[in-house]
């Protein structure tokens, strides 16, 4: 039995297994071997693949099969665990057919499966463009050289979306996921969006997870990612779907299921971090919250959307995480039953249009305040200090702007931005330091005057030349 499979999940994309397949034939005196095997899900029956001819140019070479199903699957989600069926290793490697792998690290993942020093492993991955440019980037931004809790605490604290779905950097052990069973999940859902995810916190709650900070794989960007091409929009008309089901009332309902399994209490979800490219970290039910507004408003436009007995159980759902917010929900729930009214009137949609742009704004001004209290460990001599499972840092006083950074970890080294190893060490730091007050410069940071202009910029609609757009941009990050 090797102890690793390279599972590969694919579809047609002879290209960049091609490219992958001949990286593995550089590097396999150093570590291939006995050790690995390397499994391709392909996504289609065997004689419709394109990469026949592909397999038998390099099975001669490397230890390589290739998995096709009867039928197209409907999701890579599906095919992931199609795959996982055929997997033989100790440990699953799950890698992205066009993320290229950093070979440096090897030696280390193969030490700690030998050692079994976790069940779950993930690593961290640096971004890279659809071209293979370095961005310079990394998907997790952390400080810590490694994180060690459990599964469900880690997607929690240290970031959902890109830290936990991306797919080149989990290496679990094989017999505690179940191929058939992880697609039979995917298919109570009518959304497969991230439902692999929602699986492993159904399968490993009880598992620890050993998060690595180093660099196992180059993450891909798509191409619709960098062309703004409205990949998603078009994925959700083809699905039937409105454009946010995924992240909305088609996630909730995954959520629903791991609360009936009593895996997740309702609380948990008003916790978890979510973590995007490019901006700082935030609390994910606000994001979820901000995407429902914004399909509300995008509803007004399209047929294609919620019915009112949808809308309704996805605004109780927020509503019970944050029941002191019970106006709001009430205003949400007014607009909802004024939207799917029989036949709304000329004045009807006028106040919908009015009342729903204004729920949003009010829903975007409440979004920022503190999203990070439950953080917050102590005020001292003028500073906040936070222990997060990434970092431990210390801000001035209320300053939300240097928060949001030092949680992104984007000036790790700016002056009123304090780094600790450990919240121990922090403590100690802090304690000497004189209030940020004392300083003669201001605590913020010089980029605040470019926000508050962009922002007013953008909310103003002024027309502007493309290069002082784009600078303005730079600051909205």
């Amino acid at each position: 039995m090797p102890l690793i499979t390279i599972l590969i999940p694919t579809y047609n994309r002879p290209k960049r297994i091609e490219e992958l397949l001949s990286s593995f034939i550089n590097y396999k005196n150093e570590w291939l071997g006995e050790t690995w095997e390397i499994l391709i899900s392909e996504n289609c029956k065997a004689e419709e693949s394109q990469l026949a001819g592909l397999v038998s140019k390099f099975d001669s070479q490397l230890p390589l099969r290739v998995a096709n199903p009867s039928e197209h699957l409907i999701s890579a989600e599906e095919n992931l665990f199609f795959g996982w069926q055929f997997a033989t290793g100790k440990y699953v490697w799950i890698l992205g057919d066009d993320d290229p792998i950093n070979f440096f690290e090897i030696d280390e993942l193969v030490q700690r499966c030998h050692e079994e020093q976790s069940n779950v492993f993930k690593f961290n991955s640096i971004i890279i463009s659809n071209n293979g440019e370095t961005t310079g980037e990394v998907v997790t931004k952390c400080s810590a050289s490694e994180i060690a809790m459990p599964f469900l605490e880690f997607i929690q604290k240290v970031g959902m979306w890109h830290t936990a779905a991306g797919f080149s950097t989990w290496v679990i052990k094989r017999d505690l996921l179940d191929g058939s069973e992880g697609t039979n999940w995917i298919k109570k859902f009518r959304s497969p969006v991230y439902s692999h995810v929602t699986y492993f916190m159904f399968r490993l709650h009880r598992e620890k997870c050993l998060f690595i900070n180093k660099n196992l794989v180059s993450y891909r960007m798509n191409a619709y990612a960098e062309n703004k091409d409205d990949h998603w929009g078009k994925y959700t008309t083809r699905a039937n779907m409105p454009k946010n089901f995924p992240w909305t009332l088609g996630f909730v309902e995954q959520l629903l299921e791991l609360e009936a399994n009593g895996i997740i209490s309702r609380e948990y979800w008003g916790s978890v971090i979510g973590d995007h490219f490019g901006v700082p970290r935030f609390l994910e039910f606000n994001s979820m919250v901000n995407l429902a507004l914004t399909q509300l408003n995008n509803g007004l436009r399209k047929n294609l959307d919620l019915n009112q007995e949808e809308w309704k159980k996805l605004v109780n759902y927020f509503s019970s995480i944050r029941p002191d917010m019970y106006n709001f929900w009430f205003e949400f729930l007014e607009v909802i039953d004024l939207k799917c009214k029989p036949k709304p009137s000329k004045k009807d949609k006028k106040i919908l249009k009015d009342n729903s742009r204004a729920l949003q704004l009010n829903w975007s001004n409440r979004r920022t305040e503190h999203p990070f209290e439950a953080f917050k460990k102590l005020a001292i001599n003028g500073w906040d200090l936070y222990s997060f499972p990434h970092s431990n840092f210390a801000v001035p006083e209320n300053n939300l702007l240097l928060l949001n950074r030092a949680v992104e970890l984007v000036a790790p080294k700016h002056q009123f931005i304090r780094l600790g190893a450990s919240y121990e060490e922090l403590l100690e730091d802090v304690s000497h330091l004189e209030s940020p007050e004392l300083y003669k410069v201001s605590p913020h940071t010089d980029d605040d005057f470019f926000h508050s202009l962009a922002r007013r910029v953008k909310a103003s609609g002024i027309w502007l030349p493309k290069a002082v757009k784009n600078f303005g941009k730079k600051f909205l990050r």
